[in-house]
């Protein structure tokens, strides 16, 4: 395939995960972070068995064939940045939008970087610092601006739940939860580990803490409303789209050959956003939205190319 084909899968990539917090965003809401995450790794572990499954029946691949040392370090990074760190991206996208939230968790991208030069004592370069700055401005007007000139949210999906510092904390932490666990798996993939094993171990592992931790009767295990079909609905496709297709699409788009360009279409996701919520709510974003947004793809663009 050309390269323009790799490119439009690392476009792909961003819009799956544009379009999946719009409609995880409601059941998110409703059901709590931990009830609608549980739900959605439980679906999803269950869909990568069964992709898995076929893919050895039609193929001589083994699965799994990998040293302990590895699957453990997979499924400790399942367990950081699945379990940990996507519980508390939906913590913070119910609590802050799509929008915000999608902003914030871009601050993965320099946390990585940063992460990165303490452990494997990378050398930045000029471009790399720029890019951090970039993301951190992006995430300060995430916070700060968002609101129509009336100082009232432009809609539904930008109405804060709860206090302001705590969703930013959960987004930070889930940006830091996804930048530790690419860290851990980064020597195992690099070792070259296939992708869907690692995927499947990582989905495993963190569908299989959600299932021991909904055995316990904690109040933030349980679901805040009743699960009606509509959010099972909702959940198990936010998933199939955004870790489903989304990650696939990224991995498709990795194999051009300027992975710069590729990186840089893949990073548009909280500009993608924005006409999205312009169509749904009927009214546009500020323009502290867009500088913001931009921020942060060109931020992330420069760090991971």
């Amino acid at each position: 395939m050309s390269d323009s084909v790799y490119y439009a899968f690392a476009l792909g990539a961003a819009a799956c995960w544009a379009v999946g917090p719009f409609i995880a965003y409601g059941a998110s809401r409703k059901l709590g972070a931990f009830a609608f995450n549980h739900l959605r790794m439980l679906s999803l572990a269950f869909i990568a068995g069964i992709v898995i499954l076929g893919r050895d029946q039609l193929t001589s691949h083994v699965t799994f064939a990998l040293p302990w040392g590895d699957i453990l370090l997979l499924g400790l990074s399942g367990v950081i940045g699945i379990f940990i760190g996507d519980t508390c991206l939906f913590a913070a996208l119910r609590r802050l939008g799509p929008r915000r939230n999608a902003i914030i968790f871009s601050a993965h991208a320099p946390m990585t970087f940063l992460l990165a030069l303490a452990v494997f004592g990378e050398t930045p370069s000029f471009y790399e610092f720029f890019g951090v700055g970039l993301v951190f401005v992006g995430v300060i007007l995430a916070i700060f601006y968002g609101q129509s000139r009336t100082g009232k949210p432009l809609s539904y999906y930008e109405t804060t739940i709860g206090g302001l510092t705590i969703a930013v904390v959960f987004g930070l932490f889930a940006a830091l939860g996804q930048a530790v666990g690419a860290l851990i798996a980064h020597p195992v993939m690099q070792a070259g580990a296939d992708p869907i094993d690692a995927a499947g171990l990582r989905i495993g592992a963190a569908a299989f803490c959600y299932l021991i931790l909904g055995f316990f009767p904690l109040a933030v295990t349980r679901a805040q409303a009743s699960i009606t079909r509509d959010d099972v609905v909702r959940t198990v496709s936010s998933g199939i789209l955004g870790m489903g297709l989304g990650t696939t699409f990224l991995l498709i788009g990795l194999r051009a050959s300027n992975a710069g360009v590729a990186a840089t279409l893949m990073s548009l996701s909280p500009v993608l956003i924005l006409p999205l919520l312009w169509i749904i709510s009927r009214q546009p974003p500020t323009l502290f939205s867009w500088v913001g947004a931009a921020c942060a793809a060109i931020g992330s663009a420069l760090l991971f190319g």
